[in-house]
């Protein structure tokens, strides 16, 4: 399962995944969330997640959220969704509720992939909320999410 973790752009678990290291093979869901600046989150999904792994997810989200310094409802995620394996519909209906109806919602999520199977569900998410947006590259997204609505 994951865990909250300071490391940018790689993948945790609570066994032994270092970090840059590529996720695993097994498909295992992995994640990573943390807070890297007043109001920005940044995190990184792979695998195939059960409810335990989105529930410890959701967790690590909302203190990750409190870790920050800003208005509730003010801050922005960064995800890279590239190896996130296609999710069965129940851990995938829950995630899009979280997304929906968390009580601090993002203002802006930008979701990173250039895997055409992990852009497909994503764009599932984009079709709940008008204010996620699907990108290939990170700075791209990172533009995106400090330009102005």
């Amino acid at each position: 399962m994951g865990h909250l973790t300071a490391a940018r752009g790689a993948f945790g678990r609570a066994t032994a995944l270092q970090a840059g290291s590529r996720p695993p093979e097994d498909r295992n869901g992995v994640y990573t969330v943390a807070p890297v600046a007043a109001a920005l989150i940044r995190c990184g999904i792979a695998g195939f997640w059960t409810m335990p792994v989105l529930a410890g997810f959701i967790r690590d989200a909302e203190a990750a959220v409190r870790a920050l310094d800003c208005p509730p409802g003010e801050h922005m995620v960064l995800c890279d969704v590239t190896h996130a394996a296609i999710q069965s519909q129940p851990v995938f209906a829950a995630f899009v509720a979280m997304l929906v109806a968390a009580k601090d919602r993002p203002r802006r999520v930008a979701l990173v992939s250039n895997s055409a199977l992990s852009r497909m569900q994503a764009r599932r998410l984009i079709a709940a909320r008008p204010d996620i947006a699907l990108f290939d590259d990170e700075h791209e997204a990172f533009r995106w999410l400090t330009t102005a609505a």
